[in-house]
């Protein structure tokens, strides 16, 4: 829904409403936050798009160290 609002109805603050909601019930949804930077982008948040930045490094930095690492032979 939310890129619904995003893309086809360019309604921006819906589109940041709907991909908050989906990141509340799951705040590791990286297509929430890639979406929620666009759409502070389209807006012009600097901020908000740095903050969606911001976590979605903080999401890849958690999962890359609980990768498993493969065992050298």
């Amino acid at each position: 829904l939310a890129e619904v609002h995003e893309t086809h109805l360019s309604n921006l603050e819906e589109a940041a409403a709907h991909y908050g909601a989906a990141l509340q019930a799951d705040e590791r949804n990286l297509s929430a936050l890639r979406g929620l930077e666009r759409v502070h982008e389209a807006a012009g948040n600097a901020e908000g798009q740095l903050e969606a930045i911001d976590k979605q490094l903080a999401l890849a930095a958690s999962t890359a160290s609980t990768a498993p690492r493969a065992a050298w032979p």
